[in-house]
C-alpha cells in the first residue's frame, strides 16, 4: 500500500479565490478524484496480493525445490534487483510523460507474467519470473515477489481497463497550481535534502522489518506455532489486511490532526510507532505460543501506523515538480536497504540457528528506524497547505 502515492488537488472549496479563474476538470471534482483513488487503491491491493502469496506457500516451495532458508529468502532478491533498476527509469518517465498509460501498461505487463505461472518448473526460472514482475511493479509503484498462481492476473487486467476508461489524469503539480518542470541537479538536491533523507532512510529500516516479518511469518506459524500451511497463510493474510488497514487509517488521522500544531508530526508518528512495535514483536517471536498472534497483530498495526505519514513526509520534503523522481529515489532506497535483503538475512540466520532469532533481527531495525525518524524530525519543513488539508495516509 505504501508503494503508490496519489497526488490529490485542492478543490474549489479549499481555494475559493481560484474557483473563478480555474476551469474545473474531471479530476478536480470530488467524483474524479474519488474514482482515481479507488481504482489506484484497488490496483495497489492486487499488487500486494502478488507480493505476499509466495510467503504463504514457501514451505511447500522449499520442499519441492529442496532449497535452504537462505535460498528461499533470496527469491525476493532478483525481484528487487529488477524493481530497483527500473525505478529510476520510471521516475524519469513519470516526470515527463502522462502517467495513466504507463500505469495501465505496467498492470497489463505484470498480469501477463502471472498468467505464465504454470511454466515455472525450476528455482532458476522462478527467479527469472520474479525479476520480470519487478519491472512491472516498479512502473506502477512510481506512477511482489511473484505470484505462484494466476489469482491476481485477471483482476489486474480488469482494473487496468477500468483505469483506461474511467480515470482522468491530473496536470502534474496541479495540487500546488505550479507548472511542472524538472531542473538540473535534481538528484544532488535530493541528496542534500536532510528532511527527505530522514524520511526515506527511516522508511528503509521499517521496510527491512516489515518485509522480513511478512516474508517469514507464515513459515514461523507452521514451524513454531504448529499450524497448517493453509491456516498460517490465512491468519497472516487476515491479520495483515485488518491491522494494516486499521493502522494506516489511524496513523493518517493522528498525523493529520497533530500536524495542525506540530510540523514534525509526519516524522514523529512513524518514529513513535516503530519504537512501540518492538515489545509486541518481541513477544511474538520469543514469547509463549498464546501471545504469538496477539503480538503479531499489535506489532503490524503499529508498524503500519507510520506508513501514511512517512509517505506524506517524503512528498512534503520536495518540490511538486520532482515528486516522481523523489518517489523513485524512495523506492530504490527502501528496497535496496530493506526488503530486498531482509528475507535472505533472516533465512541465513535461521539456517545457522532458528527462525526465532532470524526474525529477531527485525527488532534492531525497528529501533534504528525510530532513531532516524526522530533525527529527521529536526529538519522537517513547514507543511504544504495541500498536505495539511489531506489525510497523509
Amino acid at each position: 500500500m505504501q508503494d503508490a502515492i496519489i497526488d490529490q488537488p485542492r478543490s474549489a472549496a479549499i481555494l475559493p479565490q481560484m474557483a473563478s479563474a480555474t476551469k474545473p476538470t474531471p479530476f478536480t471534482s470530488v467524483a474524479g478524484a474519488t474514482t482515481a483513488l479507488v481504482l489506484l487503491t484497488a490496483l495497489n491491493f492486487v499488487n500486494y496480493i502478488d507480493r505476499y502469496i509466495l510467503p504463504g506457500v514457501q514451505e511447500q516451495v522449499k520442499g519441492e525445490f529442496h532449497i535452504s532458508d537462505q535460498q528461499i529468502g533470496s527469491l525476493t532478491f532478483w525481484f528487487m534487483v529488477a524493481y530497483m533498476a527500473t525505478s529510476p527509469i520510471t521516475g524519469w518517465l513519470g516526470d515527463r510523460f502522462p502517467r495513466k498509460p504507463m500505469i495501465v501498461i505496467a498492470a497489463l505487463f505484470w498480469s501477463g507474467i502471472n498468467f505464465l505461472t504454470a511454466t515455472v518448473h525450476s528455482y532458476d526460472s522462478l527467479n527469472i519470473r520474479h525479476a520480470a514482475l519487478g519491472v512491472g511493479e516498479a512502473s506502477f509503484g512510481i506512477f511482489a515477489p511473484a505470484l505462484l498462481s494466476d489469482v491476481s492476473a485477471v483482476p489486474g487486467v480488469i482494473i487496468a481497463l477500468l483505469i483506461v476508461f474511467l480515470m482522468k489524469e491530473p496536470a502534474r503539480g496541479a495540487s500546488q497550481h505550479e507548472k511542472a518542470k524538472l531542473e538540473k541537479g535534481t538528484v544532488l538536491s535530493l541528496l542534500r535534502n536532510k528532511a527527505y533523507l530522514g524520511s526515506i532512510l527511516g522508511y528503509a529500516a521499517v521496510t527491512f522489518s516489515l518485509g522480513g516479518i511478512s516474508w517469514w511469518m507464515p513459515s514461523f506459524l507452521q514451524r513454531v506455532d504448529g499450524r497448517s500451511q493453509s491456516s498460517a497463510a490465512f491468519l497472516m493474510g487476515a491479520i495483515t489486511v485488518v491491522t494494516g488497514l486499521g493502522g494506516t487509517i489511524t496513523g493518517g488521522v493522528i498525523a493529520q490532526k497533530w500536524s495542525r500544531t506540530n510540523s514534525k508530526a509526519l516524522y514523529l508518528v512513524p518514529a513513535i510507532s516503530a519504537a512501540l512495535a518492538v515489545p509486541p514483536a518481541l513477544l511474538c517471536f520469543f514469547g509463549p505460543k498464546s501471545l504469538t498472534l496477539p503480538g503479531l497483530a499489535v506489532a503490524i498495526f503499529l508498524i503500519f501506523l507510520g506508513t501514511g505519514p512517512v509517505n506524506a513526509a517524503t512528498m512534503n520534503a520536495v518540490r511538486p515538480e520532482i515528486r516522481a523522481t523523489a518517489m523513485a529515489g524512495q523506492l530504490f532506497i527502501i528496497h535496496a536497504l530493506g526488503d530486498a535483503i531482509s528475507p535472505r538475512i533472516i533465512g541465513a540466520v535461521s539456517d545457522r540457528s532458528n527462525l526465532n532469532l532470524g526474525l529477531g533481527s527485525t527488532l534492531i531495525t525497528l529501533l534504528l528506524a525510530s532513531i532516524i525518524f526522530f533525527i529527521g524530525s529536526r529538519y522537517a519543513p513547514p507543511l504544504h497547505s495541500s498536505l495539511e488539508q489531506q489525510a497523509p495516509a
